[in-house]
């Protein structure tokens, strides 16, 4: 996100009040970054706003005014230069800003996902053994609302994982669906850590600390049949061979199958 520009007052036209001012990067792909935080000056009769210290980051910089009276941030001018000077009607003023004070995808998120339209990103807090799962905006997948836009889980997130009805989410101790509204639980056991969620033929497949699951809907392939150590990390694949399709997981040695035999 940029800095915030620094604001002064010149002679000038403007009608009085205060206004607020932020500015947003517009990247190389045309995305929007969200904003500065907002500064704000008052003026009086006969002044205007000069905006200095308009951050830079080698590409277009977007200065966004909401004046006198108006909470609405409007573009003012898309720049390379550090200072620019608004002396001009609120009617010169251009789009509004949608993507005010969204935030970046958050340091510390470490398994993310795509799924209807958004950007789904988990990040663990050891202190509360809780994860949150942030999401972006629709279609906005640089955008997030950390104030509100996200869900909590109790334990560490290991896996995320897309399917047509509901993001799977699979922690250490239990497993979970999330439909957008609400997280219902699947099992209650977790999944083993590392990237072994797959889409084939319309459903996930993913590797749980009993063995082979699939969703949606949610069911176990392998739990009546064969019991055997969940590894404490997993890759998994779909290996076509030979006319037959199967999963092949590849394990680093550990954990304890739930049902051994001794």
């Amino acid at each position: 996100m940029p800095a915030s520009p620094i604001l002064a007052v010149v002679t000038g036209s403007l009608a009085a009040g205060q206004y607020q001012v932020v500015c947003t990067y517009t990247l190389p792909d045309g995305r929007q970054t969200g904003s500065s935080d907002p500064v704000a000056i008052t003026l009086t009769s006969g002044q205007a706003l000069n905006i200095s210290s308009i951050p830079q980051a080698g590409g277009i910089t977007n200065v966004y005014i909401a004046p006198a009276g108006s909470s609405v941030y409007q573009l003012a001018v898309s720049t390379t230069a550090t200072a620019a000077v608004w002396n001009s009607s609120p009617d010169a003023l251009g789009v509004d800003l949608l993507d005010f004070a969204e935030d970046p995808l958050p340091q510390g998120a470490t398994i993310i996902a795509a799924w209807k339209g958004r950007m789904y990103a988990a990040q663990y807090f050891p202190a509360d053994n809780q994860t949150a799962i942030w999401f972006s905006k629709p279609l906005g997948f640089h955008l997030f609302n950390l104030a509100a836009d996200f869900i909590l889980v109790p334990g560490q997130v290991h896996m995320l994982t897309a399917t047509d009805v509901a993001l799977v989410v699979g922690t250490g101790t239990r497993i979970y669906a999330y439909d957008g509204a609400s997280l219902a639980q699947l099992a209650d056991y977790g999944v083993t850590p590392g990237w072994h969620d797959v889409r084939d033929d319309g459903k996930t497949y993913f590797w749980s600390t009993r063995g082979l699951c699939a969703a949606m809907p949610f069911k176990n392939l392998t739990e009546g049949y064969v019991s055997v150590a969940p590894g404490v990390q997993a890759g998994g694949t779909i290996v076509q061979q030979g006319g037959r399709k199967r999963y092949l997981v590849a394990l680093r040695q550990g954990g304890s199958a739930f049902n051994s035999y001794v």
